[in-house]
């Protein structure tokens, strides 16, 4: 039983929150398990997000902060990126990571959950997360997102989805 389940609160079937040593790990993780093509993806997928110098970005299931850390290179002074995420373990290495960067922040939050945010940011970006949601919550999180857009705003999703193919017709 999840520890918020034992509190009797609702918690989402899931299987993105991470700890312990894979929190610990995680970039390096991803390295390793992508043959060291981590890096170059995610630089590309941003590079192609066509971030503009005063944009506003909302990083969703933000992770340890090396997508807002490659996002921000984009960014003028005006720009600013929202990095949520529901993990302690992340917000502490986010944190460290985006120190250096007075126009990143990090709110502890859950990205299926309503969000405050309305008509805020030019840009939603979510990485190697919306997979690990059932469907019910993955409406959820992409009506959080584009509650969150600009008229005009971009959503992008980079992940990657588990099936069979044998099942497939």
């Amino acid at each position: 039983m999840h520890k918020l389940e034992e509190k009797g609160m609702n918690v989402p079937e899931s299987k993105v929150e991470i700890s312990g040593f894979v929190a610990r790990f995680y970039d390096q993780l991803l390295r390793i398990a992508s043959f060291g093509k981590y890096n170059g993806m995610m630089k590309a997928a941003i590079a192609d997000m066509d971030i503009q110098p005063d944009d506003a970005i909302l990083d969703m299931g933000c992770g340890t902060g090396y997508n807002s850390c490659l996002m921000v290179k984009y960014l003028g002074n005006d720009g600013k990126i929202i990095g949520l995420d529901i993990s302690k373990k992340m917000k502490k290495q986010f944190e460290k990571k985006c120190q250096e960067c007075p126009n990143i922040s990090f709110i502890q939050k859950r990205i299926e959950d309503p969000l405050p945010f309305h008509d805020e940011f030019d840009k939603v970006f979510i990485s190697f997360v919306f997979h690990g949601f059932p469907n019910s919550e993955r409406k959820k999180i992409a009506q959080n997102a584009f509650n969150a857009l600009k008229s005009g705003g971009r959503f992008t999703i980079f992940d990657f989805n588990e099936f069979n193919l044998d099942a497939q017709s």
